[in-house]
């Protein structure tokens, strides 16, 4: 009793992946057909002055809808109908064959924004539990925009988003902008000494250390031990202290408004504002 049931799981596996590996060819000769439609829409698109200045469009009675929207559909069906293709669905249950298979549905420049939509629609059988059928309707679609020189979004998400933002960084309040997070102005190094050999410490421009006004007015240090760092001009008995500790906020550069270039940045590129 096991074998058989075995070997209908196994039928049913191998019907399931004759499926999937259907649906990956069709998709794939999908795709390069985009491709091929994306570039012929370009060179079609360039070519309209000729037609016009030729009156070969008048002479043959076309419409720009025609040429583009006609064409493409009949060139989009030999494209994703290949023999490969073809003969692979004689090995899979299509209902009516090649003739089942739909392509009426796409659409090509329907606006006139250079958007195409390539849909094929058919039906398969599955044969999986002895000679059971399971019929499922699929659709393999492409959504795609000619190389006409626009993006397929909105225009007004096109005006402000095709060209990438520079990034800068802010921090809370302040009144400077950064070009880098490694700025030693907001990536600060804190240590950890003690107290007792304070006055053994000079910072990066060679001054004294003097007690932080904010944290260490009614506190005292913790085992002696206190916090600095290379830039600062102060020792702390709170790690977390606010004049240690930096908020970084990313923004794209056109919102750094009446902010100036951090001086440290400043030094270390060239900055054109």
């Amino acid at each position: 009793m096991i074998l058989p049931i075995f070997i209908l799981v196994v039928m049913g596996f191998m019907e399931f992946f004759k499926i999937i590996n259907y649906q990956n060819m069709l998709g794939n000769n999908i795709n390069q057909t985009a491709l091929s439609i994306a570039r012929y829409s370009y060179s079609l698109d360039k070519s309209k002055g000729l037609l016009n200045d030729t009156g070969i469009k008048e002479e043959l009675g076309l419409s720009n809808e025609l040429i583009i929207s006609g064409i493409n559909m009949g060139y989009a069906k030999n494209k994703i109908f290949t023999e490969e293709l073809k003969v692979y669905t004689e090995k899979v249950d299509i209902v009516n064959g090649m003739k089942g298979i739909s392509i009426i549905t796409s659409s090509f420049d329907k606006n006139g924004d250079g958007v195409n939509d390539i849909r094929i629609n058919y039906r398969i059988n599955a044969n999986v539990i002895g000679n059971t059928n399971f019929g499922f309707r699929l659709t393999n679609r492409c959504y795609f925009r000619s190389w006409i020189g626009k993006s397929i979004r909105s225009d007004s998400i096109d005006n402000n988003s095709d060209i990438k933002q520079e990034k800068v960084y802010i921090t809370k309040n302040s009144k400077v902008f950064h070009l880098s997070k490694k700025c030693t102005h907001i990536n600060i190094v804190v240590t950890k000494v003690l107290e007792s050999k304070i006055n053994n410490f000079r910072n990066s421009n060679g001054a004294k250390y003097y007690k932080c006004e904010l944290c260490t007015k009614n506190s005292d240090s913790k085992n002696g031990e206190v916090y600095i760092t290379a830039e600062g001009k102060r020792y702390h008995f709170n790690q977390n202290c606010g004049r240690i500790e930096r908020t970084v906020i990313e923004i794209d550069k056109s919102e750094i408004n009446d902010k100036k270039l951090c001086d440290r940045c400043k030094k270390d590129s060239k900055f054109d504002s």
